[in-house]
């Protein structure tokens, strides 16, 4: 097996992040046959001895793929929580106590947003799935402030500009008027919902609620919140078709 960056071998591991790998890196938390490890350091996962926090480290054999509804104001960080962490009720790790595997979120959903995430312990999918080029579908539902017009509408999914980049709208349909209030439900490739968010303040409406229904045709149907399940051999490879990883 040929040499890889320590940030990619730490994340194919499933034990971080690349971002998370730099800085476990930078602390001296990783060693290759009994040196401490440094930036732009590569290593054979398959012949040297790697050791994060002195635990022997090695790619997992069984990769799997979990589906979680994450419920609103549960986070998630994989760092530990600290007494400074008031305003975090729960992590997503508290949700999945008896999955054994060391899987990680397929990026983030922000707290105040519920909705389907993806934890893997299969790095290279979880990049691909997240990098713009692959264009994973997501399917969002936001309930606004207002009645949102016509024109608004169009405007938002012929691509308006929100700090200088354009908002990718695959699909777009209203889905119920409330006293006040309105669902629209939005099919986008964005990697963040963050860039939506500010769409639809920039047109007047601010987001009262967010859910996150589908990722990569993964949806959350038939799931309560805080439910979790493995996904099945044929979702694994539809979403690995996305980012053509397929066999």
């Amino acid at each position: 097996m040929a040499e890889n960056r320590l940030q990619k071998i730490l994340a194919a591991a499933g034990l971080a992040s690349r971002r998370e790998a730099e800085s476990l890196i930078s602390a001296g938390e990783v060693t290759v046959n009994g040196k401490v490890a440094r930036l732009g350091d590569k290593a054979d996962v398959e012949k040297d001895h790697i050791k994060v926090c002195g635990k022997l480290i090695k790619n997992p054999e069984n990769k799997v793929v979990v589906a979680l509804f994450k419920p609103r104001d549960v986070w998630c960080t994989t760092r530990p929580l600290t007494n400074e962490d008031e305003k975090i009720k729960a992590t997503v790790f508290d949700l999945i106590p008896r999955i054994k595997e060391r899987v990680l979120p397929v990026g983030k959903l922000d707290a105040d947003s519920e909705g389907i995430v993806l934890l893997t312990n299969d790095g290279e999918l979880s990049r691909r799935l997240l990098d713009t080029k692959y264009e994973v579908p997501k399917t969002w539902r936001f309930k606004v402030d207002g009645h949102v017009e016509d024109k608004k509408l169009n405007y938002l999914s012929t691509g308006m500009k929100v700090e200088g980049k354009r908002v990718k709208v695959n699909g777009l349909s209203v889905e119920k008027f409330l006293d006040g209030k309105m669902w629209v439900q939005i099919e986008t490739s964005e990697v963040q919902n963050r860039l939506l968010r500010k769409a639809l303040e920039k047109l007047g409406h601010p987001i009262d609620k967010a859910q996150r229904l589908s990722f990569g045709g993964i949806d959350i149907r038939g799931m309560t919140r805080g439910q979790y399940r493995y996904l099945k051999p044929d979702e694994v490879k539809k979403i690995k078709t996305w980012v053509g990883l397929a066999k």
